[in-house]
């Protein structure tokens, strides 16, 4: 049975989000420029666009794993841009579920293990056995507790992915092209899974070129 979760604080915002790269010879490369984003409780927003136009660096400075060169990033109350790296990943592990595109699974664990990772830095000691095995089964793939991500199919792998990033409940989840490497019957089964997630409350934001994946969003951010 799922739990809905009431969530009153807004999982994410980012203001006036710039960043840029120097390039070998010229002027900078700017990626994003004064961008703005908002995700409320409840919410799925899904940002699109070319390859290159910043998807994924949206994602990763959203994350906290990539500062911007100018801008605010806020999980709930708390801004977030502004700390060190320990800091940010302290916060992290219980405010965003992050999936990235590629490798989301290590290789030597098994789906069980890859989905308790995050409970790691606690000793594993506030997340009970019956918390990850009802994560699995919620996604489909308890069958494949035991089994190790070689030995998972790809939409396989990205369900258990998503389980493993709802460990800690968080009220924020981000989804880097979550269907781009996935046959239709995978990325099906993926698009299943996250119309599920829509009644826990939390804000979703995905990046995708997939129209399947946006049209479950609520609002599409376009960054063509």
């Amino acid at each position: 049975m799922t739990t809905t979760v009431t969530r009153t604080a807004t999982p994410l915002r980012l203001a006036g989000i710039t960043v840029r790269f120097a390039a070998p010879h010229g002027n900078d490369i700017v990626v994003l420029d004064g961008f703005d984003l908002c995700v409320e409780p409840g919410e799925m927003v899904a940002v699109c666009g070319r390859s290159g136009s910043g998807k994924t660096t949206a994602l990763r400075i959203a994350a906290g794993l990539q500062r911007p060169n100018a801008g605010e990033v806020r999980w709930g109350e708390r801004r977030v841009e502004g700390l060190d790296d320990n800091a940010r990943a302290r916060l992290r592990r219980h405010h965003v579920g992050y999936v990235p595109q590629s490798e989301p699974l290590i290789d030597w664990l098994t789906a069980a293990e890859n989905v308790a990772l995050p409970a790691a830095p606690d000793g594993g000691r506030r997340i009970p056995l019956e918390r990850v095995t009802e994560l699995l089964e919620r996604f489909d793939v308890g069958h494949r507790r035991r089994h190790r991500p070689s030995a998972l199919s790809a939409g396989e792998q990205q369900r258990v992915a998503l389980a493993r990033a709802l460990l800690l409940d968080p009220p924020l989840l981000l989804l880097d092209e979550p269907t781009a490497n996935l046959d239709r019957g995978s990325a099906g089964s993926v698009l299943s899974a996250l119309s599920e997630l829509r009644v826990d409350a939390r804000g979703i934001l995905v990046a995708t070129h997939d129209p399947q994946l946006a049209e479950l969003a609520d609002r599409i951010v376009d960054l063509t």
